[in-house]
């Protein structure tokens, strides 16, 4: 069974201030730029705020290694201002909409929690990943998977988190054993192992998303998952999707924006819900895209005693167009 959710954040109260991606580009560049200038974390003119922003946009991993040892809580950098490198943290607001309410409220009551995190990038997601899993339960133990070394060798090992260096295609655990398994942007960045040379330094093999290798990764999380538990999926275009977007990749930028991306996220969540129920997933719940606007809020959203999360006067953009976001019961 597939549902849709509804575009909103629970409710009015709760929701935090939600900006629209595609609908009006202009208008939102000019109500985040307000939004920062409001808050302090900017303060030259709107042109110079969007030649940074573009910059970051264009050079896309090298901003990502650079800025991210940059967050502190003393202060933030322009790097930290607009979240065009996507975190687990910055995508807290999908993953609690996904979760709902009566999902949160299990997990809180669950005595000890276990919570796996396949292909946590380094030690800001690790960290994010800490705070969400803290606010679903405060006694929760949590799994991080890499399978590349350098990654998980970044990680503070203080927060107690258990590393683990794992293929996605042969996860090292006993089944029945996680309460919730979160990827985030994992299937554009798909890795499996290669034939092995040096032991501690096997080789790593870049996969394409096809639909036998989105079905063996499927199939691993459902197969460690405890009856009742939930996969959740927050993801960039993969698969035919991203094959249809790269053939207009050369167009100018707004002839980009016209391709119609509704369609390219119904073919992402045909292609997931057709490949889940093969696995044996009970349901499969979709939803728009949300995040926090600006990487000084990652993964601050609140939740209450009865389970909904308060967002706060946080901007949160939502997006209807191009990502998956899905939720897989098993």
């Amino acid at each position: 069974m597939a549902e849709r959710m509804n575009n909103t954040i629970e409710t009015a109260s709760k929701q935090g201030n939600i900006v629209y991606a595609y609908d009006d580009p202009d208008k939102l560049n000019k109500v985040i730029y307000e939004e920062a200038k409001r808050r302090g974390l900017f303060n030259g003119s709107q042109e110079e705020f969007w030649d940074m922003q573009n910059a970051l946009y264009r050079e896309g991993n090298r901003v990502y290694d650079e800025s991210m040892g940059d967050i502190q809580e003393s202060g933030l950098t322009k790097r930290e201002i607009y979240s065009f490198v996507q975190t687990i943290g910055i995508d807290l607001p999908s993953i609690l909409k996904l979760l709902g309410k009566e999902e949160i409220n299990r997990l809180r009551r669950l005595e000890k929690a276990r919570f796996v995190f396949l292909g946590c990038a380094g030690d800001v997601s690790a960290a994010e990943f800490n705070k969400i899993s803290k606010k679903l339960n405060s006694n929760s133990e949590e799994i991080l998977t890499n399978l590349q070394h350098e990654e998980l060798k970044t990680i503070d090992k203080s927060r107690g988190q258990l590393l683990v260096r794992g293929d996605v295609f042969n996860l090292p655990y006993k089944e029945d054993t996680a309460d919730l398994i979160c990827t985030d942007h994992l299937l554009v960045r798909l890795l499996k192992m290669g034939k092995v040379g040096d032991k501690d330094r096997p080789e790593i093999v870049k996969v394409s998303t096809t639909d036998e290798n989105i079905q063996r990764v499927l199939g691993e999380s459902y197969k460690i998952l405890k009856p009742g538990g939930s996969l959740i999926m927050v993801e960039q275009l993969f698969g035919e999707a991203k094959e249809q977007y790269l053939k207009r990749k050369q167009a100018p930028t707004f002839e980009i924006m016209e391709i119609n991306r509704g369609s390219l996220r119904k073919k992402m969540e045909d292609q997931v819900r057709k490949l889940a129920g093969a696995v044996g997933f009970s349901q499969v719940i979709f939803s728009d895209y949300y995040s926090y606007c600006f990487r000084a809020d990652s993964a601050s959203a609140k939740i209450e005693e009865d389970g909904t999360p308060d967002y706060g006067e946080v901007l949160v953009q939502r997006d209807d167009k191009i990502y998956l976001v899905a939720r897989l019961v098993k």
